[in-house]
């Protein structure tokens, strides 16, 4: 059987403030992820009868190990009031992707590692954002919503092979 086992967990509560439908809810979800396959080939060319081509035969394995993780903790606001429905609350992503690659050349019968085609590289992204939005409805068929959204996001990537490591660190508005 193949099997990339993942786990996650999640709790969610909910403060109900009054009997209009005011409430804060609270919600957390964490992720694990990991992936470890070997993937081997073979190739060639061959003639109508069925013999190899000189100099056409390839063979490799692949081993790729990948783990993630992510935490997720969110929190919202909603109040229904007499004209117009307002809600807004906070959120913060954090993830962890660690990714390691080898490729080895088989073709000789002896595995030699592909340094151009291996690589091992980490990846972090932490994510912050606040938004509000309000909500009216005309009677059953028509509704209206305004929100606004703004992100904070730091990222940090690292290749070990290249020796390089890349940050970028940007806020949005939505």
């Amino acid at each position: 059987i193949d099997e990339s086992p993942s786990h996650s967990f999640n709790t969610y509560t909910e403060f109900k403030l009054d009997s209009l439908n005011k409430k804060i809810t609270l919600n957390f979800d964490y992720f694990t992820y990991k992936n470890d396959k070997e993937r081997s080939y073979t190739s060639g060319n061959y003639t109508t009868s069925n013999n190899l081509l000189t100099d056409s035969f390839n063979a490799g394995d692949n081993f790729g190990n990948q783990k993630i993780q992510n935490y997720t903790g969110k929190n919202d606001v909603l109040l229904p009031l007499k004209k117009v429905d307002l809600s807004f609350g906070s959120r913060v992503s954090l993830t962890k992707t660690d990714n390691d690659i080898r490729f080895y050349d088989l073709t000789t019968g002896v595995a030699i590692l592909d340094e151009n085609q291996s690589n091992q590289f980490d990846f972090e992204e932490n994510t912050q954002a606040i938004y509000f939005s309000a909500s009216k409805s005309f009677g059953k068929k028509w509704e209206t919503q305004v929100g606004l959204r703004y992100e904070n996001t730091q990222t940090t990537g690292m290749s070990v092979q290249l020796n390089q490591k890349n940050e970028n660190d940007y806020d949005r508005i939505f």
